[in-house]
């Protein structure tokens, strides 16, 4: 998670469910806006090689807003997954073996 934010879209200009940036500015910008809008200090963020989720749910402070969190994947790939989950199968397998 980079940013957990209070948003009402009716009345805030910032469209914080873009899907797509046509340059890497662009996408540091949209980081460096949900950072800033945060309500907590989270000391993760994201570069222009991350990929972001973000999910909004109602909000009930204010009629229409929105809690917003905004996270960054984790996982590369699900082969960087695979090739963590083999070397912990392996260590697994040797350590019994030995064991």
């Amino acid at each position: 998670i980079i940013s957990i934010f209070r948003i009402q879209p009716d009345s805030d200009p910032f469209f914080y469910l873009q899907p797509d940036f046509q340059t890497e500015e662009e996408f540091l910008s949209f980081v460096e806006e949900v950072k800033r809008r945060s309500l907590f200090a989270i000391p993760a963020s994201a570069d222009a090689h991350d990929r972001l989720m973000t999910l909004s749910t109602c909000s009930y402070e204010k009629k229409g807003n929105r809690t917003v969190v905004v996270a960054k994947q984790v996982w590369r790939s699900f082969k960087n997954f695979l090739s963590i989950g083999q070397k912990i199968l392996f260590l697994s397998l040797r350590l019994s073996l030995t064991g």
